[in-house]
């Protein structure tokens, strides 16, 4: 008689990329940095880094113009508050509407009546500033006020409801190479949350007192870009530098720590922001790399449901321990491999010091810690600590290294199923691990 285990848990159900994908076309080089649902018509509303317009993308894919102004350059980040849509324009000399003198020089505010898509309010913002600028993100609080990043000098700005810009604070923690304020968020605890792009800092910083602290993550999120509160109080965060990611990012403490708790990666080239949708967050894969290539042609992309680990409507998988394959390799490593129909899941038992060498699979794959602390170098320069409980997912042909810091046992789950030879433990890599 077979030994099956019926094994009703998440960890082990199939896990679906492309489900809940919307793939859409533009007029040459769009290449959207911001995205806003906007429920009204249920459809995303999309910035444009070449040509500034605004665009609307409903759930089938249909993308059309929604709105064009002489102010737009490079239109970045977008939100939708009540009946109005507040844009925040900059230029990086990418712009179809760059000149000799645009490029760094810009950071606008614009504010428009979604219904009649009137152009209420347009604020200059580097007027009250020295030096380079560029107008990243924003986000409006409950009071209408409005707080703006500048990825070129060392502010954030504020615009109260009543239209008042302001310098909010200025701080030699903003500086650095390249990009560096970028995503923020205004949390309902009276806090802005702000992301530093070029060397994956977060800061929280109190909207009273405008004391900074930076929040102490487990990894430096190098290329961080945009924040997203989801409705559990987590935040969701892009990654466009090292490794294209978005991250659901976990707090114990309101944000005093923090660590990456999963994450999405699968085809995604630029991460940059999302959006709720009936509580549920979508993101943006905008391919603004192209544009650093000198390329500017692209007319598809893609707006996607967070799935990192996320189980089909049959998350029942039938685990026959009649064919379980028990390995070791060395004396620190062990580990034991269940096929089943939709994926295979192997469990190891990993001793300290044990090494697994850099290596890829063809397929997904996600970690689940559940006791003990490894490191893993992702695609030879990505490097993380993993602690119990942590999960990560790394998408087929991504490499990735393992270093046993305390003995740990993982469970790994690959969708789809693994091939038999490595079932069988004919795999080169592990035949070379310590």
């Amino acid at each position: 008689m077979k030994q099956i285990l019926i094994v009703v848990i998440a960890l082990i159900a199939k896990i679906t990329v492309a489900q809940n994908q919307i793939n859409f076309k533009t007029p040459d080089g769009v290449y959207p940095e911001g995205i806003a649902y906007y429920a009204a018509e249920d459809s995303f509303l999309i910035s444009s880094i070449t040509n500034g317009d605004i665009g609307i993308v409903n759930k089938k894919g249909v993308y059309k113009k929604f709105i064009s102004n002489e102010n737009f350059f490079s239109t970045v980040g977008l939100k939708i508050k009540g009946d109005k849509l507040y844009v925040a324009v900059g230029d990086l000399g990418l712009s179809k509407k760059s000149n000799k003198k645009s490029p760094k020089t810009i950071a606008r505010l614009l504010i428009f009546n979604l219904k009649t898509k009137r152009l209420l309010s347009k604020i200059d913002l580097h007027d009250l500033h020295k030096g380079n600028h560029w107008a990243n993100d924003l986000s409006v609080a409950n009071n209408g006020d409005v707080y703006i990043t500048d990825s070129f000098s060392p502010v954030i700005y504020k615009v109260t409801a009543k239209g008042k810009a302001s310098v909010f604070i200025e701080d030699d923690k903003f500086l650095g190479k390249g990009i560096n304020l970028n995503g923020i968020l205004v949390h309902p605890k009276g806090y802005l949350l702000v992301a530093k792009n070029s060397d994956g800092k977060l800061f929280k910083i109190d909207l009273a007192s405008k004391k900074i602290k930076e929040v102490i993550l487990s990894k430096a999120i190098v290329g961080i870009d945009g924040l997203l509160l989801l409705p559990n109080g987590d935040v969701l965060v892009g990654q466009n530098t090292n490794f294209e990611a978005y991250h659901k990012l976990v707090s114990n403490d309101d944000f005093s720590t923090a660590y990456i708790k999963s994450s999405d990666a699968k085809g995604l080239d630029f991460a940059t922001t999302a959006t709720l949708v009936n509580g549920e967050a979508y993101f943006l894969n905008s391919y603004i790399s192209d544009l650093f290539k000198g390329e500017n042609t692209r007319t598809t992309y893609f707006i996607r449901k967070y799935t990192a680990i996320y189980p089909s409507e049959n998350i029942v998988q039938e685990l026959n321990f009649k064919n379980i394959k028990e390995e070791t390799f060395g004396n620190k490593i062990s580990r034991k491999v269940i096929p089943s129909n939709e994926g295979t899941l192997a469990i190891y038992t990993l001793e300290k010091g044990a090494h697994i060498p850099k290596h890829s699979h063809p397929q997904q794959q996600t970690t689940y810690i559940r006791s003990g602390k490894v490191k893993i170098i992702i695609n030879g320069n990505e490097e993380r600590i993993l602690k119990a409980g942590d999960v990560i997912v790394i998408p087929g042909n991504i490499s990735h290294e393992f270093f046993v810091l305390e003995k740990t046992e993982d469970i790994d789950v690959f969708s789809p199923k693994r091939e038999p030879d490595w079932i069988l433990g004919k795999s080169k890599f592990l035949k070379e691990s310590k």
